[in-house]
C-alpha cells in the first residue's frame, strides 16, 4: 500500500506510538528532559504540522465532555453560553453522524447509540466497519464488573462503557479531518488563502492593536520569502497549547522579565501567558491473548491480505484504528486509598466528571512477533499537575522549553496508581480468562507494592499530547486569565485564540470534540 498511510486507520500506530522517532516533515516536537517523575527518561511532546493539526495523524476518538464539566466552564469564565445545552449546537455544527454498518461488524460488536444523534457539519463521525475481537471480550469484562452502558460518549454523559466513535469517512474507510471535511472534499464556498511551508514569525502591533503577521515561506527548491500578511479584522491563533503562547511571547506579549532577557520589546506584560499547562498521560497493562490483534500485521502476507480487504471492500483490520471500545469510570471504593488532599481535589470536581478512561488497545506494533499482544490503556481524567512554556530565544524557529510537570501532583500520582490496579482487575476478571495466553507482561507480576507500581508507572507512562489552558480564559477581573470568555486576548485589540490553549481547564474526554466546538462557535 502506498500514499499517505496516516489516512489508513489501522496504520495509525505506525505514526503515533511511543517508539516512533519524531518526523520533522509532519510534526512539531519538543524534547522534555527526564525528571524524577519520569524515572529520568527523556520524553517527546508532539503536535501536528499540517492543516488541521495533530488529529491528522493521531488517534481518531471523538468524545464530548460532560454536562457538569461544561457548567464548570461556564461558571469559571462567568459566561453561561458555555453550558452543554448552549454549546451542543456548536458540537453538532462541526460534525455529522453515520450509523454503524451492521453488515460488516460482528453481531456482538453492535454499538448502542442515541437514534436522535444528529449533526449538520462536514466532519464525519462513525464507527469503523470492522471491530477488534479483543474489544468484544473487554466488553464482557466490564459487564461482569458492573459497568453500565452509555450511548457513544456524545450526549454529555461519559460514565459507562461503549464502542467509540471515530473521525472516519464511512465511504472509503479513510481518516476524516478538518482538512478533508472543510476544504479538500468540499466545494469552495468562499476564497481562502492557504500558505503552505510558511512559519509565522511574529504578530505585528501598532501599540496593542494587531495589524498583521510577519511570516517566512520556505518552499522546496525555491528561495526563502519573508513577507507580511495584513489583518483586515483579527489575527486568529490556532497553533495549540504550545505554539500559540510561543507566538504571543516572541511578539512581545508575555512575562516582561522573560521577554526583556531575550531583548524582545514588550508590547504587553502578562505573567500568565504560557503558564497553567494541563495534559493527559497514558499508561498500559499488557498480556498476550488468544485472539488476533494487530500483531498479525507484522507478517507480510497477512498485512497484504488486510490491505486488499481495505482497498477492495473497506473492511478488515486496517479500517479500525485500534482503541474501539472503552469504559469511563470512577475508581472503585476499595481502591480509593487516597490522602485527604487528593480526596478534596476529587470532591471539588462536578459529580459527572469521571476519573479514568480505559480503552482496549489491541495493537502489537511495539511488541515482538511471537504472539498476539493486547493492552488496556488508562488515561486519568483528573489532571492537576500544571506545567509551562518558556522561550529559549525570540525566534519561532527555536523550540521553546516545554515543562509539563507530569505527575508532580499527588492527585495525579495516586489516581494513576489506583487506575493501574483497576485495569489489572479487568484483565483478571473470569470473563477474560478464556483469551489470556500469558501472565501479565507489563507492568509485570513483580510490580506489587505501592512503590513498585509507582516505579512502573513513572517508567512507562507517556503523554497524550493534549496541552491545554496555556492561554486560559476567565471571567472579568481574574488576574490569571489571559483571554476573555470569547477567546480575545485581554489587553490587546484584534487578537483571538480559537484552540485548546484558551480552554479554562482540560475537560474530561478527549480535546478534539471541544476544540471543534470552540472553533465553530467563533466562525
Amino acid at each position: 500500500m502506498t500514499g499517505n498511510l496516516s489516512e489508513v486507520p489501522g496504520y495509525t500506530e505506525l505514526f503515533d506510538n511511543s517508539k516512533t522517532p519524531p518526523r520533522d516533515e509532519v510534526e512539531h516536537w519538543w524534547e522534555v528532559p527526564g525528571t524524577p517523575e519520569t524515572n529520568n527518561r527523556d520524553l517527546n511532546f508532539t503536535g501536528g504540522k499540517m492543516i488541521g493539526g495533530s488529529h491528522a495523524f493521531s488517534y481518531f476518538g471523538y468524545l464530548h465532555p460532560t454536562v457538569g464539566a461544561m457548567q464548570k466552564w461556564a461558571d469559571d469564565v462567568g459566561d453561561q453560553s458555555w453550558t452543554y445545552p448552549n454549546t451542543k449546537k456548536y458540537f453538532d455544527q462541526s460534525t455529522f453522524y453515520t450509523p454503524p454498518n451492521a453488515t460488516t461488524r460482528f453481531a456482538n460488536a453492535t454499538p448502542e447509540y442515541d437514534p436522535s444523534l444528529k449533526g449538520n457539519g462536514p466532519l464525519e463521525i462513525t464507527w469503523p466497519r470492522w471491530a477488534h475481537p479483543f474489544s468484544t471480550w473487554i466488553a464482557k469484562a466490564f459487564d461482569a464488573l458492573g459497568v453500565s452502558h452509555t450511548l457513544g460518549y456524545v450526549t454529555g454523559e461519559l460514565l459507562g462503557s461503549s464502542w467509540i466513535l471515530d473521525t472516519i469517512n464511512s465511504t472509503d474507510g479513510t481518516r476524516a479531518t478538518t482538512w478533508t471535511a472543510y476544504i479538500k472534499d468540499k466545494p469552495v464556498q468562499k476564497k481562502i488563502d492557504i500558505f503552505t511551508s510558511t512559519l509565522a514569525g511574529k504578530i505585528v502591533f501598532d501599540g496593542t492593536k494587531a495589524t498583521g503577521v510577519d511570516v517566512t515561506r520556505d518552499l522546496p527548491n525555491q528561495e526563502t520569502e519573508q513577507f507580511n500578511i495584513n489583518a483586515k479584522h483579527e489575527v486568529v491563533l490556532a497553533g495549540g497549547g504550545i505554539l500559540s503562547p510561543q507566538l504571543l511571547m516572541v511578539s512581545g506579549v508575555g512575562p516582561a522579565d522573560q521577554l526583556e532577557a531575550l531583548n524582545i520589546p514588550v508590547v504587553l506584560d502578562h505573567s500568565r501567558i504560557g503558564q497553567n499547562m494541563h495534559d493527559h498521560i497514558v499508561f498500559g497493562v499488557t498480556y498476550k491473548v488468544k485472539v488476533p490483534t494487530s500483531s498479525i500485521l507484522l507478517d507480510d502476507a497477512t498485512r497484504w491480505h488486510h490491505e486488499g480487504l481495505f482497498k477492495e471492500n473497506v473492511t478488515g483490520m486496517l479500517v479500525n484504528p485500534g482503541p474501539d471500545y472503552g469504559a469511563i469510570v470512577d475508581i472503585p471504593s476499595d481502591l480509593r486509598n487516597f490522602t485527604q488532599e487528593v480526596k478534596q481535589d476529587l470532591a471539588a470536581l462536578p459529580k459527572d466528571w469521571p476519573e479514568l478512561i480505559i480503552v482496549g488497545f489491541p495493537l502489537g506494533h511495539d511488541w515482538p512477533s511471537d504472539g498476539n499482544y493486547a493492552t488496556l490503556m488508562g488515561i486519568p481524567m483528573t489532571a492537576k499537575s500544571t506545567g509551562s512554556i518558556a522561550l529559549k530565544s525570540g525566534s519561532m524557529v527555536d523550540k521553546p522549553k516545554v515543562i509539563p510537570n507530569w505527575l508532580t501532583s499527588q492527585t495525579d500520582l495516586q489516581v494513576s496508581i489506583a487506575s493501574l490496579k483497576y485495569m489489572r482487575r479487568v484483565f483478571e476478571n473470569p470473563a477474560m480468562g478464556e483469551i489470556l495466553a500469558s501472565d501479565e507482561i507489563s507492568p509485570g507480576i513483580e510490580a506489587v507494592t505501592w512503590d513498585e507500581l509507582e516505579d512502573a508507572l513513572k517508567g512507562g507512562f507517556r503523554s497524550m499530547h493534549h496541552p491545554a489552558a496555556t492561554l486560559r480564559m476567565g471571567r472579568d477581573g481574574d488576574p490569571d486569565a489571559v483571554t476573555d470568555s470569547r477567546g480575545k486576548v485581554r489587553g490587546l485589540d484584534n487578537v483571538r485564540v480559537v484552540d485548546p490553549s484558551a480552554f479554562p481547564f482540560l475537560p474530561p474526554g478527549l480535546p478534539l470534540a471541544p476544540a471543534c466546538m470552540f472553533s465553530s462557535l467563533h466562525f
